[in-house]
């Protein structure tokens, strides 16, 4: 699967970076130059006036078709910047004054939210500057019907793709416009138009290329590893400390792709990436020392240093009287290290298992359920086997509890299942439960993670705790 994605990946990268309008802008090679004349310049600021209108209407749409709360957000984001509210810097203030602004000098970083609406900074408005000296107006500018049938097309096609219903469309939409604004094509235009104002038009206002130039410098800068960049917030979005430094170089972010079937089922295309890059050195011991528990992810466990960063951790982890979980992830990662893992087991190098049936059957070579938990109780300290509509069961050197699934209005997807219910059981623990509340609590989160689609909570998992009745 590793290399299918790595083959796929090659492909958009060959068929988008390589792209001659990216690579090989035969137009705005030539308008770099500085020769367009003044009727060349006011039909360039024309057609942008047209793509500028119609690619409101396109971000609309991609807002109103996001497929979660976080890619809305995203959406709101560049849509109010293009109609108007200008990004404040994180704790700090609107870097313009009142009254008409200079996009020379209007911020490029921060967020809409708690911002500044200027009709003046809408970027249509920069485009009508920009037109004025040429002798164009209002009348003269942003309407469809002042399209080219080539304008025209790539508008269209633009609405059809970019706000398309289905978000891997709309993604994949947004990953081509991302590469070619940030190609370097705003440098050249900026080039013809500072020539063109030196030779004949001094009072032509350069604001509105400029400031997509500095922006797309800045999208450039990550365009490559956008997942990265998308994971590090949304994970800090969610309230969980996430200091990890990006990669200087090497494989991109982990990435999946998940296919859910009508039946809530679902098969996955995994890329590892980065995530296959832990060395012992990237361990951090005073974040170990300072977790109740320590959770081993059983994907990673495919590399050497993986396994000896691991080890680390355990190590670090026991030192300072903490505990340390092992999930073992796939059935097939447990037929590749079913010795191995059981020595972990084993030696007490992890404190608590996680498995769901298949790995526990897989684990111990068995088709008998009974016989696999007996097994897995002489082996372990603490172990949890969910069984999804059946529950779980926690195993221990005292014995097994039986805990009930919760229960769920309708079944839509898997995904996230186990990690959900690993989080519930550990939040439980860490909280000084016993182990039947939490595993209750890990039924509960996992309950909510398969009502809809995606493996994020859509609800409040504390709020939630609260109404069953947990104790938190």
């Amino acid at each position: 699967m590793h290399r299918d994605l790595e083959s796929f990946r090659s492909s958009v990268e060959e068929a988008v970076d390589n792209h001659p309008v990216v690579m090989d802008n035969t137009y705005t090679k030539w308008f770099a130059k500085g020769e367009a004349s003044r009727d060349e310049v006011r039909h360039l600021a024309v057609q942008f006036s047209v793509f500028s209108h119609q690619f409101v209407e396109a971000q609309l749409r991609k807002v109103i078709n996001a497929a979660d709360l976080q890619t809305y957000r995203a959406g709101k984001e560049i849509l109010m910047n293009e109609l108007g509210v200008i990004y404040r810097p994180a704790g700090g203030r609107v870097p313009v004054a009142d009254g008409d602004l200079d996009p020379e000098v209007v911020g490029t970083e921060g967020s809409v939210d708690a911002s500044t609406f200027r009709f003046s900074a809408a970027h249509f408005e920069w485009l009508l500057n920009f037109g004025e000296p040429l002798g164009l107006g209002f009348g003269d500018m942003g309407k469809r019907r002042h399209a080219t049938p080539s304008t025209r097309f790539f508008c269209d096609e633009l609405l059809r793709i970019y706000g398309a219903e289905d978000p891997s469309v709309a993604e994949g939409a947004s990953f081509a416009v991302e590469h070619w604004a940030a190609a370097g094509f705003w440098k050249e235009l900026i080039a013809g138009l500072k020539a063109f104002k030196d030779r004949e038009c001094p009072l032509l206002p350069l604001g509105f290329w400029i400031w997509h130039d500095k922006i797309e410098d800045q999208h450039a800068a990550h365009t490559s590893d956008e997942l990265g960049q998308a994971f590090a917030s949304d994970i800090r979005k969610a309230g969980v400390t996430f200091d990890t430094p990006p990669a200087k170089d090497g494989p991109a972010t982990a990435c999946c792709y998940v296919m859910v079937t009508p039946d809530g089922e679902r098969t996955m295309n995994t890329f590892l990436g980065a995530a296959q890059n832990l060395y012992p050195a990237d361990v951090d011991a005073g974040m170990i020392e300072a977790s109740a528990f320590t959770y081993l992810e059983g994907y990673l466990w495919d590399p050497p240093h993986a396994k000896e960063a691991f080890r680390k951790a355990a190590t670090i982890a026991h030192g300072a009287g903490r505990h340390v979980a092992l999930t073992l992830s796939d059935a097939f990662c447990v037929s590749r290290y079913r010795a191995e893992f059981i020595d972990l087991i084993k030696t007490g190098t992890v404190d608590l298992v996680f498995a769901n049936e298949s790995e526990l059957k897989s684990l111990y070579e068995t088709a008998d359920f009974g016989t696999a938990v007996a097994a897995l109780r002489g082996d372990a300290k603490l172990a949890v086997v969910t069984r999804s509509e059946k529950g779980c069961v926690v195993v221990s050197k005292a014995g097994t509890i039986e805990v009930p699934a919760a229960p769920i209005k309708e079944f839509i997807d898997a995904t996230g299942a186990g990690d959900l219910f690993a989080a519930g059981f550990l939040f439980g623990l860490a909280r000084g439960r016993d182990h039947k509340t939490a595993a209750q609590l890990g039924a509960l989160a996992a309950a909510e993670v398969i009502q809809h689609i995606g493996a994020r909570p859509e609800v409040s998992l504390k709020d939630l705790a609260k109404q069953n009745g947990l104790p938190l």
